[in-house]
C-alpha cells in the first residue's frame, strides 16, 4: 500500500510540475517571447512553492509538494509563506516562485485578467 501511494503522490507531483512548466511555456509563446534558457548548474537555485499562512492548508499542501520533490526526486525545493492564492498567481507571473497553491477561480480569474486582476495584464 505504501508504494501505491508513493507512485501516486510522485505521479501528481510530475503532472503539477509539467502544467507549471507547460503553462509557462504557452504564456510565453503567447507574448511572443521566447523561452528563457535553463539556467547553468552552478546557477541552480532552491524551487519555490508559493503556499498561503504558516498555519494554513495550502502552506501545508505547498510543503508537502517540497518534501516529495526533496526526498523522492532529490531536488531542493521550498515552500514559501504568501499571503494566498492572489499573491501566488502574482509570484508566479513575476517569476519570483515557480509553482504556487491557489484556488482554481482565483487561476481563472488570473488568466483572464478578471477580477482582482482586473487593472493588470493576464496572467
Amino acid at each position: 500500500m505504501r508504494t501505491r501511494t508513493r507512485i501516486l503522490s510522485l505521479l501528481l507531483i510530475g503532472a503539477v510540475l509539467g502544467l507549471g512548466a507547460g503553462f509557462g511555456t504557452w504564456q510565453a509563446a503567447a507574448a511572443g517571447g521566447a523561452e528563457e534558457e535553463t539556467p547553468a548548474p552552478d546557477e541552480f537555485r532552491a524551487i519555490s512553492i508559493a503556499g498561503a499562512g504558516s498555519a494554513g492548508t495550502f502552506y501545508v499542501m505547498a510543503s508537502g509538494f517540497a518534501d516529495l520533490l526533496n526526498t523522492e526526486m532529490d531536488l531542493n525545493a521550498v515552500a514559501e509563506v504568501t499571503a494566498g492564492s492572489v499573491e501566488n498567481a502574482r509570484l508566479i507571473d513575476s517569476r519570483q516562485v515557480e509553482f504556487g497553491v491557489m484556488q482554481l477561480d482565483v487561476a481563472q480569474s488570473a488568466r483572464a485578467g478578471e477580477n482582482q486582476f482586473e487593472n493588470e495584464k493576464q496572467l
